[in-house]
């Protein structure tokens, strides 16, 4: 069963805060779970009056066949999604069980965008969108771009199948979106 989805409609102008935060979690691939969890533990957290938060979560079935397609989130505070009695095991243990039990149907963030099941993380060009996109819809003083995924070191970063954001894909797309927004 695929989670339930608040899509946010027709967003009013948002004042300008001090930081957005940009997670671009490629997970289309063995890191779904991971990317999955890292959204999870966003909302522990959640935007306040000075950040926003806002994650593209891109995963594939890999643990867990009932994921729904990729989204891109405003990340919002959520009750802690474990039970109490986990904060009483040691740290490496937390944290594997949290990586095993992290449920996308658990995601309660509202989705400002859904993807098609086609979407490619792993293509500069959606990247950048999602860049410009997001940071018209969440202006702020500040931005800070967070990737996760897989990466090949010199060969480049979210690398989901055969496609990939090269080293020099990704400097283009940041030097394209500093031009069009004003922003590095």
């Amino acid at each position: 069963m695929v989670a339930t989805m608040r899509i946010a409609q027709n967003p009013q102008p948002r004042p300008e805060k001090e930081w957005t935060l940009l997670f671009y979690h490629a997970g289309d691939s063995n890191m779904g779970q991971t990317a999955t969890a890292h959204l999870l533990n966003l909302e522990r957290v959640g935007s306040d009056d000075n950040v926003d938060i806002v994650c593209l979560n891109d995963q594939r079935p890999w643990l867990r066949k009932d994921v729904p397609a990729p989204a891109t989130y405003h990340v919002t505070r959520q009750p802690d999604h474990q039970s109490g009695w986990l904060n009483h095991v040691p740290a490496q243990l937390k944290s594997g069980f949290e990586f095993m039990t992290a449920d996308p149907q658990r995601i309660q963030s509202p989705v400002i965008q859904q993807h098609g099941a086609d979407f490619d993380s792993g293509k500069a060009a959606n990247l950048k969108q999602f860049l410009l996109e997001n940071m018209e819809r969440f202006p702020a003083r500040h931005y800070g771009l967070i990737m996760t995924g897989h990466g090949g070191g010199l060969l480049g970063q979210a690398v989901v199948g055969d496609s990939r954001i090269t080293n020099d894909d990704l400097g283009d797309v940041l030097d394209q979106v500093a031009q069009s927004t004003g922003h590095k």
